[in-house]
C-alpha cells in the first residue's frame, strides 16, 4: 500500500521547510533536489489489493497527522 521509500519521507523529521530555516538564502528546489533527488514522476500505479491487512492500515495511519483520533479503516484504505 505505501512503499517503503514513501514511509521514509514521510516519517523523516528532516523537511524541506526546516532546511530552509536552517539556511534561508538557500533556494527551496536546490535544498528539496538534495534532500529528495531528482523529481522521478509518480511511476506505475500499484495493482490493487482486495484485502488490506492490519499492518497496511497502521502505516497509512502513521503517515498522517490525525490528532487525538484515527480514521476509519475504510478512510485509511482509500486516502
Amino acid at each position: 500500500m505505501i512503499s517503503d521509500a514513501l514511509y521514509q519521507v514521510i516519517q523523516s523529521p528532516t523537511t524541506v521547510t526546516s532546511l530552509v530555516a536552517e539556511s534561508p538564502t538557500e533556494p527551496p528546489g536546490k535544498i528539496a533536489k538534495q534532500l529528495y533527488g531528482e523529481e522521478k514522476g509518480p511511476g506505475p500505479l500499484p495493482e490493487l489489493q482486495e484485502h488490506v491487512g492490519q499492518e497496511d492500515l497502521q502505516r497509512a495511519y502513521e503517515c498522517g497527522r490525525w490528532g487525538g483520533t484515527r480514521p476509519s479503516d475504510l478512510f485509511l484504505t482509500v486516502g
